[in-house]
């Protein structure tokens, strides 16, 4: 059984729900994205309860109580304890974070519920958004846990671009034909 849920006002990174990617050659290509989102967020207890009734659905025998054992594996980690460079700790500092995948490609909205396409240049790494995620318990070659798959991103508003922003024709001016002199 899997559980969903729309977390609102979340940054996204390695974004990437145009195009299924392989992290290595050996893996299947796939949709996916790393959600951030503050400690302090309205949802993150919700989220935590989710995760603990996946867990417990899937995992009977393992998770008794309110507490997930350490040999599960759960997405919701912890960018304080994951990270201590400078650089890392400025965009995960005070922050949960986990990735989410899907084989599926994830709805793509703007704010107004319309489809956007990679063209478009609307979402990128760095931007705020509402995500649905599916959360699922997996038992796979000896790992278990709970896992996140993105269902679908809704562009909410700009951020600071991590690791670079495409460009699109808005960044650039018209050029007139005798503008030609200005061009060296």
């Amino acid at each position: 059984m899997s559980e969903r849920i729309r977390l609102n006002n979340v940054r996204v990174s390695y974004l990437n729900v145009f195009k299924a990617r392989a992290m290595s050659a050996e893996q299947e290509p796939k949709f996916s994205a790393q959600i951030i989102l503050p400690k302090d967020h309205a949802q993150v207890e919700e989220f935590k309860e989710k995760i603990l009734k996946v867990a417990k659905e899937r995992f009977p025998k393992i998770v008794t109580g309110n507490k997930i054992p350490s040999k599960l594996k759960i997405p919701l980690r912890d960018g304080d304890a994951e990270f201590d460079e400078e650089e890392d700790l400025e965009v995960y500092g005070g922050c949960y974070f986990f990735n989410s995948n899907n084989k599926q490609r994830p709805t793509a909205l703007n704010r107004d519920r319309s489809q956007i396409a990679e063209e478009d240049n609307i979402l990128y790494s760095g931007c705020y958004c509402n995500v649905i995620v599916d959360l699922y318990g997996y038992d796979t070659a000896g790992n278990k846990g709970v896992g996140a798959a993105l269902m679908g991103v809704q562009f909410l508003r700009d951020g600071e671009a991590l690791g670079g922003r495409g460009v699109s024709a808005n960044d650039f001016d018209e050029v007139e034909e005798d503008d030609d002199d200005d061009i060296i």
